[in-house]
């Protein structure tokens, strides 16, 4: 990746927690330019342990967070 482009995207600096003084760069959940398709929608688990699901048309067969597939 450019230089420039990294310097542009990663402007954020964590300012709490053992990453203080790292950069990085926000990041929504939601991406619009996802298809329909199942395989590209999944549960995410939120802090207080519940599962949430971006909007769209179709589901998933099983309710598993996006870390079973890490």
């Amino acid at each position: 990746m450019d230089e420039k482009l990294v310097k542009k995207l990663y402007n954020q600096i964590e300012t709490e927690g053992e990453r203080k003084g790292e950069k990085y760069r926000p990041f929504g959940l939601y991406q619009s330019s996802l298809d329909s398709r199942p395989n590209q929608r999944y549960y995410v688990e939120c802090p207080d342990g519940t599962l949430v699901i971006p909007p769209g048309n179709t589901m998933p067969v099983q309710k598993l967070s996006s870390k079973s597939f890490a």
